[in-house]
């Protein structure tokens, strides 16, 4: 028998408990995934440039057995006054 107090009388109360828990649980999964994306992106833009601007357009290509690509780029810039890219290429095949 428990009890606790609750306003001053003591509360008790008995409870017996028979529990019988059987789970089968069986997994059969199958699953079969298809995706199609049909991608169509039209980028319209408009850029109005006052005061000072930089451009740069590099390719690098190796083709080859044991072939090496890098470019390292830097790009400055302060309005109105400085716009500076300089940058290495290297390309070896």
């Amino acid at each position: 028998m428990s009890g606790w107090w609750h306003d001053g009388t003591e509360v008790e109360f008995d409870k017996e408990l028979n529990s019988d828990i059987e789970v089968d649980i069986d997994f059969d999964t199958n699953i079969d995934l298809e995706k199609y994306v049909d991608v169509d992106i039209e980028v319209d833009s408009y850029v109005e440039i006052e005061g000072n601007l930089t451009t740069v357009t590099f390719d690098a290509e190796a083709f080859g057995y044991d072939t090496l690509v890098e470019v390292d780029i830097a790009v400055l810039t302060l309005e109105n006054e400085l716009s500076s890219a300089a940058g290495s290429i290297i390309a070896a095949a």
